[in-house]
C-alpha cells in the first residue's frame, strides 16, 4: 500500500511525501507542487507531475532520496496535469490534462515508456479529466470530466473513446468493483455516489448522503 501526501509550508515549496507500510521511504522537496505520482507495475520507476509545469518527471524509485531522475519530458499540453497512471503492463503512462483556472483541459495524454516517455497519443474526452482507473485486466481506462458530468471509457489498445456516460454533477473518484460489473462514480457537487454497469452504461442506482 502507498500512502501520498503533499505539504505546502510557508515558503510555497512543497514536500512529496510517499509512505510504504506506515514507514517513510522518501520525501522530495520541490518548487512547484507536485499534483500526482504514479509508480510502475514493477515498482521500480516513480512519475511525478507538478503543478505550474507542463512536463513530467521519471525518477528510479529505489533512489527518489538520492533526486536521482530518469528523464524529464516536456508536454505540448497547458498546465494542469491532474492524475498519472501506468498501464497495467507498464508499457504506457496516462495522464489527465486537467488546465488552467482560465482554460479547461480536455484530454489524456500517453505516454510511450519504451520509447523514453515521449508522447504517443493525446485522446479527446469530456472537460476538466480528474480521476480515471483501470477495469481489472488494464484493457480499459475510466476517466472521469469533472465539468461535463461524465464518464469517459477509453479503449487500451486502441487509445480510442469506445463510450461516454452521464452521471452526476462534478464527477471526480472512480472505482470499479473487483469483477468489474459495477463502476462507483463520486458525485462533488451532488453529495451522491452514482452506480453503473460499465457495459450496459445503464445507472444501477444512486448512493445519497445528505
Amino acid at each position: 500500500n502507498v500512502l501520498v501526501r503533499v505539504d505546502d509550508d510557508e515558503s510555497n515549496e512543497s514536500l512529496f511525501t510517499v509512505t510504504l507500510a506506515g514507514i517513510t521511504v522518501f520525501t522530495l522537496s520541490t518548487d512547484n507542487g507536485p499534483t500526482s505520482i504514479a509508480l510502475s507495475p514493477d515498482d521500480e520507476t516513480a512519475l511525478v507531475t507538478f503543478e505550474g509545469s507542463d512536463s513530467v518527471t521519471t525518477f528510479f524509485a529505489q533512489e527518489l532520496m538520492q533526486g536521482s531522475v530518469v528523464s524529464q519530458q516536456g508536454l505540448s499540453v497547458a498546465t494542469t496535469l491532474s492524475e498519472a497512471l501506468y498501464s497495467a503492463d507498464g508499457s504506457k503512462v496516462f495522464l489527465l490534462h486537467f488546465g488552467t483556472p482560465e482554460s479547461a483541459g480536455h484530454s489524456v495524454v500517453v505516454l510511450d515508456t519504451e520509447d523514453d516517455y515521449a508522447v504517443e497519443k493525446t485522446i479527446n474526452v469530456g472537460n476538466r479529466p480528474t480521476r480515471m482507473t483501470l477495469n481489472s485486466n488494464g484493457t480499459q481506462l475510466f476517466v472521469t470530466n469533472f465539468q461535463d458530468g461524465s464518464v469517459s471509457v477509453i479503449d487500451v489498445g486502441s487509445l480510442e473513446v469506445t463510450s461516454t456516460f452521464r452521471v452526476k454533477t462534478g464527477p471526480d473518484g472512480i472505482a470499479l468493483s473487483n469483477d468489474d460489473s459495477k463502476c462507483y462514480v463520486c458525485n462533488f457537487f451532488a453529495d451522491t455516489v452514482s452506480v453503473i454497469n460499465p457495459d450496459t452504461t445503464l445507472t444501477l442506482g444512486t448512493i445519497e448522503f445528505f
